[in-house]
């Protein structure tokens, strides 16, 4: 993450807490209808309708690895600005959009994920007296995974 980021949003994945920078946030939704998309990566939750567009929405809970849940009312989808696109990140709930103070951040011990893992996490924050872990929603798909989630098509809902 180049700049620190003015606030945070805090989310959930399961009993897990997770942070994005707001600046690529552009919505948080109640969970619309969302069409399943045969053949698609297994993190994709399928696509849906937004403003006019077919965007890709990505279940965060597949995405890491984590247990599936049951569907909940605190569900929501974060609409997020990625460099070429957009997508809807389904998460378990969105807690709260808190301020960064200057060195509320630390950096990810070495030790901490694989590659594949690392290459998302920005770096470590508290909340609430709760270890938060910060995506770079920038870096957390690959440029191939980039790829393949924006090229689902109108025409393949269709």
């Amino acid at each position: 993450m180049k700049h620190l980021p003015h606030s945070l949003v805090v989310f959930t994945l399961g009993e897990e807490f997770y942070a994005s920078p707001i600046e690529p946030v552009r919505e948080i939704l109640r969970i619309p209808e969302i069409i399943p998309v045969p053949q698609a990566s297994p993190y994709v939750e399928g696509v849906m309708s937004y403003r006019g567009h077919v965007l890709t929405v990505i279940n965060m809970r597949r995405f890491f690895d984590l247990k599936p849940s049951k569907p909940s009312p605190a569900q929501r989808l974060m609409i997020v600005r990625l460099p070429s696109s957009l997508v809807g990140l389904l998460v378990d709930s969105v807690e709260e959009v808190v301020p960064v103070t200057e060195g509320a951040l630390e950096p990810i011990p070495e030790t901490a994920g694989n590659s594949l893992t690392r290459r998302g996490l920005a770096g470590v924050t508290r909340w609430k007296s709760r270890l938060v872990m910060l995506l770079d929603l920038f870096n957390l798909l690959s440029p191939e995974q980039v790829h393949a989630v924006t090229q689902l098509r109108p025409e393949v809902v269709a």
